[in-house]
């Protein structure tokens, strides 16, 4: 089901680096390209009108071998 397809508001996530937020940015108009030694968030958010929001973040990091996850914890 798309019940909340119109809930996701905001990108799918960004860079990491010396600032909070840095590109390459993840949304469906981006262009950039993540590359090898890039880190960054993917971090899905849901905002519903008069009941609240929450985002859950992982952290990643590009190897030449794929991707590491940061994020230790899980989202039980």
């Amino acid at each position: 089901s798309h019940v909340y397809r119109e809930s996701f508001c905001h990108s799918l996530g960004h860079g990491i680096g010396l600032y909070i937020h840095e590109l390459t940015l993840l949304s469906k108009n981006e262009k950039g390209i993540i590359q090898v030694n890039n880190c960054f968030t993917i971090e899905p958010g849901i905002y519903v009108d008069g009941l609240g929001g929450v985002r859950i973040e992982d952290d990643i990091f590009i190897s030449e071998t794929g991707g590491e996850v940061f994020t230790k914890l899980t989202i039980d």
